[in-house]
């Protein structure tokens, strides 16, 4: 199985709610980084909770596949 059919797997999903998660708990608890550095992981985080959560893989498009998972 390649990246992007993993990742558009239930499998890639769930490892990418995860890893959001983990940044957004690192960026609101961390260490004391720059505000510029905790607000990208925040942001990060949030982006791959919702991706993963509506099923939307994002660099799909750039091998030929659908932008959405299971297709």
């Amino acid at each position: 199985m390649d990246f992007v059919g993993f990742m558009s797997s239930t499998a890639g999903r769930a490892l990418r709610v995860v890893v959001g998660i983990i940044l957004v708990v690192l960026a609101l608890f961390g260490p004391n980084w720059s505000t510029a550095l905790e607000v990208i992981l925040l942001l990060l985080g949030i982006l791959f909770i919702v991706v993963g959560a509506l099923n939307y893989c994002l660099l799909a498009p750039l091998f030929g596949k659908p932008i959405k998972g299971g297709k």
